[in-house]
């Protein structure tokens, strides 16, 4: 396997480099249709045979299943967009970076036992945990399901986020599977009762990162046989949901992908022709939408000089309003978003933000104090990013990282040094040198128990 997984990288690179270079110089002695199948079927090879082992290469996988692998081929047959393959490669030669400069450096899960005295805590956990669920479910019920993003925010936003805390609390006792199974199967609820009540239409990757984020959680616990064949075979049917339950019908293969899931390429490759062409003008800057990466979740009201979000203000400037509903906001790609902003320095603009994700990732990394769940918050929302960028990020990531975030530091921290414990003895794999010394055990009666 291990000969075919280089030999596959070797013809994918070999593929994308080819495009990208002869593209540049207008010599295309291959077509576009013909390289992007022969470097998307490597591509899927490649996954299928170095099956993702955690939350960052089981997402980077979805990603380009989902939003660049198949709809690359669709855009490419339908709208013969010629430099479909030089922005698919450059996905993918972000994700090998991602998924290298990650290798090793993931945290230990907490593993806890149930002993005397930890057995109130593990039922203050499962009540905590079944107390969220239900308001997150139905305290609309009471409180009113009309209040806007503001009250929504508190209704099922917060509690979904630190329910999954409890969540993978009680994951660390050991749990069977059969009740993880259910308890799985709430989320999925939940989910269901945020379609119904809460969602606008818009935002379909949140949807898909409510029932992403539990199950990522579970896998990094026990085998929930979470596959990345099973993405392959999803991805087709999922995409033609997606585009189902925004518009209400499905048409031909074109709303598959102009319309839906190849939407962000064809903005990109749309980008790189109006600044090739000297009619790009732009009007926000890289540090506004980094800004709005950033504090994005911060209210107008609270913030009266808040940027717009470039996928607002590229409609307008690189089509024109008309056709367009006032709100209408366009997904720019992670690429197509550097060059609308930056034009002929997109690429400083690409290195300073991924840059940014794996220093903010390995700071997670470190503040998690023991818990997996901040990573995969992170991990998740990078869908936002490849597909609408820097303000797409921060107007989901946040809502749900700062209360975990907040828990995890303050009222955990707080708890467990009242225990004489502190969740924080957990380490990263990438730190762990064993030299040859046996590595043992440690449990106390709290009920922690961690590498020594």
């Amino acid at each position: 396997m291990g000969r075919l997984k280089n030999f596959l990288s070797i013809v994918v690179y070999l593929v994308g480099l080819q495009s990208v270079l002869l593209n540049a110089f207008d010599i295309a002695p291959f077509s576009p249709l013909a390289s992007a199948w022969v470097m998307v079927i490597a591509q899927l090879v490649r996954i299928l045979i170095d099956d993702p082992r955690d939350s960052l290469e089981m997402m980077l996988a979805i990603i380009g299943v989902s939003m660049y692998y198949f709809s690359g081929l669709g855009l490419i047959y339908i709208a013969g967009v010629d430099n479909v393959v030089g922005i698919v490669f450059s996905f993918i030669v972000i994700a090998d970076i991602l998924r290298a400069i990650f290798a090793g450096s993931q945290v230990i899960p907490l593993q806890r036992t149930i002993t005397y005295s930890s057995i109130r805590e593990y039922g203050v956990d499962r009540f905590v945990f079944f107390f969220l669920l239900l308001w997150a479910s139905f305290s609309g019920l009471f409180i009113g399901y009309g209040g806007g993003k503001f009250l929504s925010l508190f209704l099922f936003t917060v509690p979904y986020a630190v329910s999954l805390i409890f969540f993978e609390r009680i994951l660390s006792y050991g749990v069977g599977r059969k009740v993880v199974v259910w308890l799985l199967a709430l989320y999925v609820f939940m989910t269901v009762v945020y379609l119904a009540f809460y969602w606008s239409g818009f935002g379909r990757m949140i949807i898909l990162g409510y029932v992403l984020v539990p199950i990522l959680l579970a896998s990094h616990y026990m085998d929930v046989k979470f596959r990345a064949w099973f993405v392959v075979l999803i991805s087709p049917v999922a995409s033609f949901v997606s585009h189902f339950s925004r518009y209400g019908s499905v048409s031909d293969v074109s709303d598959l992908t102009l319309g839906s899931a190849a939407h962000h390429i064809a903005v990109t490759s749309d980008a790189f022709q109006y600044y090739y062409s000297g009619l790009m003008y732009t009007s926000d800057s890289f540090l506004d939408q980094y800004l709005l990466f950033l504090f994005n979740w911060v209210p107008r009201d609270m913030w009266p000089d808040k940027p717009i979000g470039a996928g607002w203000s590229s409609v307008g400037e690189m089509y024109g309003r008309a056709g367009y509903g006032e709100g209408y906001s366009q997904s720019l790609g992670f690429i197509g978003e550097q060059v609308y902003l930056l034009g002929p320095w997109f690429l400083v603009g690409l290195f300073v933000m991924i840059a940014t994700l794996i220093v903010l990732r390995f700071f997670l990394i470190h503040a998690s104090k023991g818990y997996v769940l901040p990573v995969i918050l992170f991990d998740v929302s990078l869908m936002a990013y490849f597909w609408g960028g820097m303000a797409s990020v921060g107007s989901r990531l946040w809502f749900a990282l700062i209360p975990v975030l907040f828990y995890i530091q303050i009222v955990d921290r707080i708890s467990v040094r009242r225990q004489g414990l502190y969740a924080s003895d957990s380490f990263l794999l990438g730190d762990l040198r064993t030299n040859g010394t046996t590595q043992e055990k440690i449990r106390d009666d709290s009920g922690y128990e961690r590498q020594g």
